[in-house]
């Protein structure tokens, strides 16, 4: 019988750990999508990097990329890949400059607290000319749920909800919730069990032992640490 209620109090815990986690799962898509929807995505205020390649397939006649830039907000990350489609070559004190009147271009998406957990794309249906898009120009999405316009505040409306995860933040996130959670549910049990130690009371049901090796109420075993506390609790209250 013991066995048995103890194979199903580990059963119970196991289900409580996965309730916890799938719970804190849900939260971070809520946190994700929240950042995504009303967060401050990032208008300007982009910052050269490393150049990368293209970060996905794209069409066989785009150029090469030109530059990579990046912008941080809280709980919100954006960065640009955009190569320029030279049309004119013109030397000019000894060196060939290429004009150019088009810009290939990709938007990648990354939203999350405390880190990035969720992350789209944002792509021009086609070429986009070198001049900034129109306010309100929309993008063709990859990753995530097209928003209504009423929704969207940034210049170019590559807002969306995103559907892909980005495994390391998400994990990461998720783990960091289900121990905020954990610690609001374990830290009262905690400080009283401390509690009760330093009154010399039992540590499990609360009952006044003082020095008794057992607690006369639920049978708890105390430790010699404990039993020698409640006898020096018992000698100042008696004292």
């Amino acid at each position: 019988m013991n066995a048995w209620n103890a194979r199903m109090a580990g059963s119970l815990r196991s289900l409580a750990v996965g309730a916890v986690l799938f719970l804190c799962m849900l939260v971070n898509i809520g946190v994700a999508w929240g950042f995504a929807v009303w967060g401050d995505v990032p208008r300007d205020g982009y910052a050269s990097v490393a150049t990368e390649p293209w970060p996905r397939k794209v069409p066989d006649n785009w150029p090469p990329v030109s530059d990579t830039c990046r912008a941080v907000r809280w709980g919100v990350s954006a960065t640009e890949w955009f190569g320029l489609r030279p049309w004119k070559v013109e030397t000019f004190e000894g060196h060939q400059i290429a004009f150019a009147d088009q810009t290939e271009a990709v938007w990648r998406y990354r939203v999350g607290w405390p880190f990035r957990s969720m992350h789209w794309w944002a792509v021009p249906g086609g070429h986009m000319n070198s001049a900034p898009l129109p306010i309100g120009t929309r993008l063709e999405l990859g990753g995530g749920l097209d928003l209504p316009s009423g929704l969207t505040t940034a210049p170019i409306e590559g807002r969306a909800l995103p559907i892909w995860p980005y495994w390391p933040g998400f994990l990461a996130n998720t783990l960091i919730y289900a121990a905020m959670v954990g610690a609001l549910a374990f830290c009262p049990s905690i400080v009283n069990r401390l509690r009760r130690h330093r009154t010399g009371c039992c540590r499990r049901c609360g009952y006044e032992v003082r020095d008794l090796p057992l607690c006369p109420e639920c049978g708890t075993e105390r430790s010699v640490r404990s039993a020698e506390s409640g006898a020096l609790a018992s000698q100042e209250v008696l004292a």
